[in-house]
């Protein structure tokens, strides 16, 4: 709940963005449905939902830029390709 953004790979976003919009009661259903979330993926070609972002480029790079704006902290989840 401290977090104000979430950050995954393609394959987390595909499994997240297909269930968690349709959960729309509780405290932690509404506050991870309103995040903004950015997706790190060189294969996704189809349009992002859910309030979601494309990477593109260097992702070191543009988390980096991410981590340097004000806000709270950047909440991952599974996504092990994209941690390592």
């Amino acid at each position: 709940m401290a977090s104000d953004a979430f950050l995954c790979g393609r394959v987390t976003y595909e499994r997240f963005a297909k269930a968690s919009p349709r959960i729309k009661e509780g405290a932690y259903a509404e506050r991870m449905n309103s995040l903004p979330k950015f997706v790190a993926s060189t294969t996704l070609e189809e349009s992002l939902e859910w309030n979601a972002t494309l990477i593109e480029g260097d992702v070191v790079d543009e988390v980096a830029k991410l981590k340097q704006q004000s806000g709270q902290d950047i909440v991952m989840c599974g996504s092990a390709e994209l941690m390592h």
